[in-house]
């Protein structure tokens, strides 16, 4: 049992205590030093949900596409984990934002024979201007484009330069396996 003098300036109580490491004369003063040690913190920002969709939206134009976990976390101050905690996941605020969302690459599909190398699906999206070709619609619109068999695969189409176009994602799977002649 010793006597203490508390350490709050505005108390300085003195004390008994049984313990030699008592800082405080009760809890109500350890409490009060706590708070005041917590509000005096610097703490992070905080962003509303319209403040983290601008910044979503303002870093896609910056890039011209959607931007990734990636790309949120070293170019925005906001890391893609603390939007993912606010909106549920990373893709439900893309969403948000109004862009589109990025999906990741379903297993076995990098090993199909129909799909378009990257030279020469980079070679079609520019000659066409990265537009679909059907309706016009571009990723700065919020589309994801496609490359599509004008002659489907199905049909005996070839995976060649006179073959390919670039559509949208919704043109591409609304014209499925037909032969359109534009």
């Amino acid at each position: 049992m010793g006597s203490f003098i508390c350490k709050r300036s505005e108390c300085a109580a003195v004390f008994e205590s049984k313990h030699s490491t008592a800082k405080y004369c009760s809890r109500s003063c350890s409490n009060k030093v706590n708070v005041a040690n917590i509000v005096g913190a610097k703490r992070p920002r905080r962003y509303s949900d319209q403040e983290i969709l601008q910044l979503l939206s303002s870093l896609a134009m910056e890039l011209g596409r959607t931007p990734s976990k990636r790309d949120v976390d070293t170019r925005l101050k906001l890391k893609s984990g603390a939007i993912a905690h606010h909106f549920g996941t990373f893709n439900r605020a893309i969403e948000m934002a109004g862009l589109a969302p990025n999906l990741p690459t379903p297993p076995g599909i990098a090993d199909d024979e129909r799909l378009v190398g990257w030279a020469l699906r980079f070679h079609i999206l520019s000659r066409d201007g990265f537009r679909c070709v059907y309706c016009g619609g571009a990723p700065g619109d919020g589309y994801i484009l496609h490359i599509d068999h004008v002659t489907p695969k199905s049909r005996g189409g070839l995976t060649e330069e006179g073959n390919l176009v670039t559509a949208c994602h919704v043109c591409n799977m609304g014209k499925g396996a037909q032969v359109i002649g534009w």
